[in-house]
C-alpha cells in the first residue's frame, strides 16, 4: 500500500509532467497524447474497462520514486480513474509504438 502523502506528490508531479498532453475521445477510447511530439502516453478503452500505459515512459518516471511495476500500476490506475471519472477493471503495459495510431487521432481532431 502507497503512503497517501506519497501518492499526493506523484499525482501532482504527473499533473506537472503532462502538463501538455491532450485528452482525445475516440471511439471507444479515451486517449492521452500529446500533440507536439505525437507520442501517446495513455489509453483508457470504454468497452472493456482496461487501461494501457506506455511502458517507456512510466517505468522510468516511477523509478525516481523507487516503485516496482505492480504498485506504480496501481496509482496510475487511480490517477486515470479520478480524471476520466471511471472505473478500470485491467491496467496493462504496452511496449509497442502506436505512431500510426496517434496520427490517425491526430488528423480526426485537427487543432482549433
Amino acid at each position: 500500500m502507497i503512503d497517501d502523502r506519497l501518492k499526493k506528490i506523484i499525482f501532482k508531479k504527473l499533473y506537472s509532467v503532462l502538463f501538455d498532453v491532450e485528452l482525445f475521445h475516440d471511439g471507444d477510447s479515451s486517449w492521452f497524447i500529446d500533440r507536439n511530439d505525437k507520442y501517446w502516453f495513455l489509453e483508457y478503452r470504454h468497452n472493456d474497462y482496461i487501461l494501457w500505459y506506455r511502458y517507456q515512459f512510466f517505468d522510468p518516471f516511477f523509478a525516481t520514486f523507487s516503485l516496482k511495476q505492480e504498485e506504480y500500476e496501481l496509482i496510475i490506475k487511480e490517477w486515470v480513474e479520478k480524471l476520466l471519472d471511471v472505473d478500470a477493471d485491467t491496467i496493462l503495459p504496452s511496449r509497442q509504438d502506436l505512431y500510426l495510431s496517434v496520427i490517425e487521432i491526430l488528423n480526426d481532431h485537427p487543432k482549433n
